[in-house]
This record gives structure tokens, C-alpha cells and sequence, in this order.
């Protein structure tokens, strides 16, 4: 699956591993991408969430569409799946 981003001062704090760790901290850059490595590894978000990692859910109210992944305790990614159905295709 591809990732896009839309936020270019996010894609230069990722393209940073320093930045990311001085921002986020050792343990919360190794999950993070650990999670981004599993969306990337994953062949549709279809699959990502059937398989279950990080505990997705889908989001409501203004977050409607989104869905949450779980990093730690604390705190989620949120992610738009670009597609209008969560099918195989």
C-alpha cells in the first residue's frame, strides 16, 4: 500500500529520523514506524485492518471516515484510507 501525506511539514519531520526522535521521543519513533512500515507492507487497508495491528477503528463525529491506530496508551494515528469501500480492490 502506498502512504501519502499531505502535510509537507510532517513529510520533512519523517524524512528526519533525528527530527522525528528529537520530537517524539526514542520509544514513540519506533512505533510510529513500526506502524508506518505496516500500513506500507500491508497490500490494501482492507487487509491492515482484518489483520489487526495497532487496534484500528473507525473515527465519528468530525473524524468521520478516519480511522485510529493505536501507538501506545495514549496516543493514535489517524489515517483517511483513500477509497470510497474498504473492499478487496
Amino acid at each position: 500500500m502506498t502512504l501519502e501525506i499531505h502535510d509537507n511539514k510532517l513529510v520533512n519531520i519523517l524524512n528526519d529520523p533525528k527530527a522525528v526522535q528529537k520530537k517524539l521521543g526514542f520509544e514513540m519513533t519506533k512505533i510510529l514506524k513500526t506502524r508506518l512500515n505496516q500500513l506500507e507492507a500491508s497490500s490494501n487497508f482492507k487487509e491492515y485492518l482484518d489483520i489487526g495491528l495497532g487496534k484500528p477503528h473507525s473515527l465519528t463525529r468530525n473524524l468521520s471516515g478516519y480511522y485510529g491506530i493505536q501507538l501506545n496508551r495514549n496516543y493514535r494515528l489517524i489515517v483517511e484510507p483513500l477509497t470510497e469501500s474498504l473492499d478487496i480492490e
